[in-house]
Parts: structure tokens; sequence; C-alpha cells
């Protein structure tokens, strides 16, 4: 009858340590939701700020232009891995560099911030140029890397025929999606240069694999057009 008794008590006191750690963990999901949505809105509309204001142009200034906003807003949250978010909300209070564009992808709902880099702090906050291909706004095919649990994992959504912006805060380029290939990491022949402007984007793959993903998912993109920010020469 102890015995009996001991194992009802463990038994109990083991469901509410489980309802208790389960509570907490909703809270904290909630809690880096809430924050994130809140600074990464406030660094977007200071992103649309500046690009929607006229750009003053000198011969030393005409290499300017990096959008000088911190953040990122992903519409929702709820399709990312737990890891991948905890280390997003371990971001937000960090100093990181400005972003130097943003990548929309309307029909799949994705917006966020592109890096200049695809470091850790870079990717956990946003999306990042991969450095040696073209950089956004710039001739040649711009590589984009991202983590395929966090903002990335919608690339799954993806189909052809999408459309794809690209603001850069000299002008915003649209794209449309002309294929999507899955390859092996050796296989850079994707973000090789090329005549025109295109666009890779690149995450790990397969999206739900346990451990170090296999593969790599690609979206490309062709160019379709352009629209250039209003400028104002400075005497």
């Amino acid at each position: 009858m102890h015995w009996e008794l001991l194992k009802r008590n463990v038994l109990r006191w083991s469901e509410l340590g489980l309802g208790l750690t389960g509570t907490v963990l909703l809270g904290f999901y909630a809690v880096a939701s809430l924050d994130g949505l809140t600074q990464s809105r406030v660094a977007l509309e200071q992103f649309r700020s500046r690009a929607s204001e006229p750009q003053s142009t000198t011969a030393g200034d005409m290499g300017e232009g990096l959008a000088k906003a911190s953040g990122s807003r992903p519409d929702e949250l709820s399709f990312w891995a737990a890891g991948r978010l905890a280390a997003f909300e371990r971001t937000l209070g960090a100093t990181s560099s400005f972003p130097i564009a943003v990548l929309r992808c309307p029909r799949i709902h994705l917006e966020v911030p592109v890096f200049r880099g695809t470091g850790k702090l870079d990717l956990n906050r946003g999306v990042g140029w991969i450095s040696g291909t073209a950089a956004p706004g710039e001739e040649g095919r711009t590589g984009i890397a991202g983590h395929r649990d966090g903002f990335f994992r919608k690339l799954g959504d993806v189909v052809r025929g999408d459309e794809i912006v690209l603001q850069t805060p000299r002008e915003t380029e649209t794209f449309r999606v002309t294929r999507i290939v899955i390859v092996k990491p050796e296989n850079t022949s994707i973000l090789k240069n090329q005549a025109g402007r295109s666009l890779a984007l690149v995450t790990c793959y397969p999206f739900y694999y346990v451990g170090k993903a296999p593969l790599r998912f690609v979206v490309e993109g062709a160019l379709e057009s352009t629209t250039n920010r209003p400028t104002i020469q400075r005497e």
C-alpha cells in the first residue's frame, strides 16, 4: 500500500512538472513572437521611410545607399523550429549590421531583411547576401541564403511563376521564379555569375530533416522589371 501511494504521488508530481514546463514554453513562445513582431515592424518601417525619400547624389556619395535599419518582421512565426525561434529572440537586443535590402515573396507572405553576409547573427535575424555573387542591384546573379527552419522554410511553398521583390535603397527589382532545383552542397554552379540580373535563393534541404541537412534547395528567378528611386542633384 505504501509503495502504491508513493507511485501515485510521483506520477502526480511528474504530471504537474510537465504541465508547468509546457506553460513556461508557451509563455516563452508568446513573448518571443510579440517582441520580435513589434521590433521588426519598426525596422521595416524605417527602411520604407528611407526608401521613399528622394535620394540626394553627388560624385562623392554615388556609391552609398545602405539601408540603415535593423531587425525583421516575419508575418508568422508558428512554422519556425523551436531552436531557430530561440536564436532569433537572442538577436533582438544584439548589435548587427544594417540590412542592404528587403526581400519579399508576396504569394507566400514572406518579408525579410537581407544582411551583408551569412554569419550566425545575420542568418538568425534575417537572410544574407552570399559574398562573391552580385550584390543586390548589381549586374549578375545575386545569391541570398537563409535557414531552412527559419525565414526560408516558406520557400517550400514557392512555385514557378511566383513574384519575388528585392528592394534596395536605390531601386526595386521584381523577379519571376523560373526554376526550383535540389542540388548537393558542392554544386556551386547555381551561383555562377552570368549576363543580366538573376536571383538564387538558397537554403538547406529537406526542410524538416533531423540533423545537418544533406542537400540544398534553390529557387532561381529572372529579372522582370526595375523601378528606380527618384534622385535629386545637389549643387
